[in-house]
C-alpha cells in the first residue's frame, strides 16, 4: 500500500514538472517570437550596402582630421605671430584626446540602444559644430588658440563613433565575408588620411588674403572647415536615407533549450 501511495506521488510530480518545463518552453517561445517580430529578420547574407555606406563615412570622418594639418599652423600665425610652437602642440593633440575618450562612450551607447545609426547621425552633427567653431575663429579675437583647441576637441569627440563601423562591419558580414568587410571600413580610413592633406591643394588659388561672404572671410585657411561642414551634410544624409542595419545570425548559436532567446538588433 505504501509503495503505491510512493508510486502516485511520484508520477504527479513527474506531470508537475512537465507541465511547469512545457510552460517555461511556451514562454521562451512567445519572448522570441516577440523579439523576432519587433526588429527586422536576422539574415544569413552579407549586408554589402550598409557596409560600403560605413566605408563612406569612415573616408568622411577621417578626411577631417587630415585635411587641417598643413594649413593649422600657418592660420594660427597669422592670426597670433607671437605664438610659440610648443604651445601648438596641445591643439595638435585634441583631437585624437577627445576621440580616445569618445570612442568606447559611443561604443557603450550603441550596445546600450542597440544600433549603430543614432550614435552615428549625432557623430557627424558635433562634427559639423566643431568645423563650425573653427570657421568662426577669426572673430575670437585674443583667443585663438583656445577657440581653435577647443573645435579640435569637439570636432574629435564626434569623430569618436568610427569605432562603431569597424564592430558594424564585423557583426553584418558572414565569416566568410568578415574580413573582406572590415577591410572597407579600414579602407576608407586609410584613404581619407591620405586624400585630406591633399585637398588642401584645392584652396591655394585663394591664398591668404581669399574672399569676404557676408563678413566671413573664406581663404586658403578657412576653406577646409567650409569643406568639411558641406561632407558633414553630406554623411548625415547619406546615415539618415541610405543606411539600413543587419542583423547576421551567428554561425554557432546555441539552440538547446537551456539557452535564453538570442537577442536580435532593432532596424531603424
Amino acid at each position: 500500500m505504501s509503495s503505491k501511495i510512493d508510486s502516485e506521488e511520484d508520477n504527479s510530480t513527474l506531470i508537475n514538472q512537465s507541465k511547469k518545463e512545457k510552460g517555461r518552453n511556451e514562454e521562451r517561445e512567445e519572448v522570441q517570437n516577440f523579439v523576432i517580430e519587433d526588429s527586422e529578420k536576422p539574415t544569413q547574407e552579407t549586408a554589402w550596402k550598409s557596409i560600403y555606406i560605413g566605408g563612406i563615412c569612415s573616408f568622411i570622418q577621417t578626411i577631417q582630421f587630415a585635411i587641417f594639418f598643413p594649413s593649422m599652423w600657418p592660420y594660427i600665425l597669422t592670426l597670433q605671430p607671437d605664438l610659440k610652437q610648443s604651445s601648438f602642440g596641445a591643439v595638435i593633440a585634441a583631437y585624437s584626446f577627445t576621440q580616445c575618450i569618445f570612442s568606447p562612450l559611443f561604443g557603450y551607447w550603441s550596445n546600450k540602444i542597440s544600433q549603430v545609426r543614432l550614435p552615428m547621425i549625432i557623430g557627424f552633427i558635433i562634427m559639423a559644430f566643431g568645423n563650425l567653431v573653427y570657421l568662426s575663429l577669426q572673430f575670437w579675437n585674443d583667443h585663438y588658440l583656445y577657440v581653435m583647441m577647443f573645435s579640435r576637441l569637439i570636432a574629435g569627440a564626434g569623430s569618436g563613433n568610427v569605432s562603431l563601423l569597424r564592430a558594424y562591419a564585423s557583426t553584418a558580414s558572414t565569416s566568410k565575408d568578415r574580413s573582406k568587410a572590415i577591410a572597407c571600413v579600414s579602407g576608407g580610413i586609410a584613404i581619407g588620411s591620405m586624400v585630406g592633406p591633399a585637398l588642401q591643394l584645392l584652396f591655394t588659388p585663394l591664398g591668404a588674403e581669399g574672399i569676404t561672404f557676408f563678413g566671413l572671410k573664406i581663404d586658403i585657411y578657412t576653406a577646409p572647415a567650409l569643406l568639411c561642414l558641406v561632407i558633414n551634410t553630406i554623411g548625415l544624409l547619406i546615415v539618415q536615407l541610405a543606411f539600413v542595419e543587419k542583423q547576421i545570425i551567428l554561425d554557432n548559436v546555441d539552440s538547446s533549450e537551456g539557452e535564453d532567446a538570442p537577442k536580435v538588433n532593432r532596424n531603424n
